[in-house]
């Protein structure tokens, strides 16, 4: 049993002696490709660790959006993008003119937008009529969803929006925000 233990634990150690005794100069087993070869593979694994960042496109990287109202208080919002690979987006339809201190009147959802295009149907049924600003936000802080898109190095958030008329409930936006404002302190309204 003791014959066949060390016999066990000096294989390792006679494998050893055998690559560093291989002719190679710096003691690792030498190869068929000798060191042009090592070079060349360390040159490609460098390419596809170093990956550089996409060309940036003239005018920079951008978003558009488009709005259609499809009837039935459904609102469908096209993105577009010349940000490469995926990357998720805020959009939206929310009052025309609202200000940080008013009360918040729209629906939005996180969209993902692949290869520069990317879709969501809105139900903006309960909202009430007026002009509204159907929006798209791309936030850096969380929109990357892919390596191809991080690499384009955008820090700073990308905005574009369009008007859009929408009969919605019937009732005035006026009158909502002022009823909302009514409302006591940590009530929200679901809907809007």
């Amino acid at each position: 049993m003791k014959q066949v233990f060390v016999v066990m634990a000096a294989v390792p150690l006679i494998g050893l002696l055998l690559l560093v005794g291989c002719g190679a100069p710096d003691g690792r087993p030498s190869t068929s490709q000798g060191h042009a070869g090592a070079e060349k593979h360390a040159r490609a694994h460098e390419d596809t660790s170093k990956q550089e960042a996409p060309a940036v496109p003239e005018g920079g990287y951008t978003l558009s959006v488009a709005a259609n109202s499809l009837g039935g208080g459904q609102v469908e919002v096209e993105i577009t993008s010349n940000v490469p690979g995926t990357i998720e987006v805020m959009a939206g339809v929310a009052v025309a003119g609202q200000k940080p201190d008013d009360p918040y009147i729209g629906v939005s959802q996180k969209v993902i937008v692949r290869d520069g295009s990317g879709k969501v149907v809105l139900d903006t049924a309960e909202l009430p009529s007026g002009e509204y600003e159907a929006e798209v936000d791309f936030y850096p802080r969380w929109g990357f969803k892919d390596q191809e898109s991080r690499r384009t190095g955008i820090a700073e958030r990308l905005h574009s929006s369009v008007s859009i008329t929408l009969a919605g409930s019937g009732e005035a936006v006026r009158i909502v925000s002022t009823r909302m404002r009514q409302l006591p302190l940590g009530i929200s309204v679901d809907c809007w």
